[in-house]
């Protein structure tokens, strides 16, 4: 495990937490989802969520972001999608009961490996939240298509390295 630094602004609390969340990330991932920190800011993580099959992402590769508040686990995080999916804006805060859009219903118990498969079920569904946007099937395919190539490409340009940095791509999804 790469040494993280904490960022200005973290408390002890947080940057113990986060470090088991690390831990448990490597050594049990959630099925489809691989996620690490920042290597420079224990806050700032970024996972790469698999498409499911039987699903229109099938096959896609999809990296985002958390950006966890200083004070976490006694806050919530705000949740970015780097990768078009048809499904979230990009670079945009989502609004979800697990993000920082909703502090009424944060749950200091959930972690970056509750947060994230939630954040995939919603992801695969269709309700509606502040940073969805409405594609067609056939869009959302594509995108799914056009994931893998785009791991690299400017919007991942800061998550892709990171991840590979710290092992995290390096890891079979399950």
């Amino acid at each position: 495990m790469a040494k993280v630094e904490a960022a200005k602004g973290c408390s002890t609390v947080a940057r113990k937490r986060l470090l088991v969340e690390e831990k448990a990330m490597k050594s049990g991932p959630p099925e489809f989802i691989v996620a690490a920190p920042n290597p420079k800011d224990i806050l700032e993580w970024f996972y790469c969520l698999q498409g499911p099959p039987g699903t229109v992402y099938e096959g896609g590769l999809y990296m985002g972001k958390v950006i966890f508040p200083g004070n976490y686990p006694f806050a919530p995080p705000a949740i970015f999608m780097l990768t078009p999916n048809g499904r979230f804006e990009i670079n945009k805060p989502l609004c979800l009961s697990i993000s920082n859009y909703h502090p009424e219903s944060w749950n200091p118990v959930w972690t970056i490996h509750t947060i994230l498969i939630g954040l995939l079920a919603f992801m695969v569904g269709t309700d509606k939240t502040k940073g969805s946007i409405e594609t067609s099937d056939g869009d959302k395919k594509k995108l799914a298509v056009e994931s893998q190539e785009q791991l690299t490409e400017t919007n991942n340009a800061y998550a892709y390295p990171t991840m590979q940095q710290n092992g995290v791509l390096g890891i079979a999804f399950r």
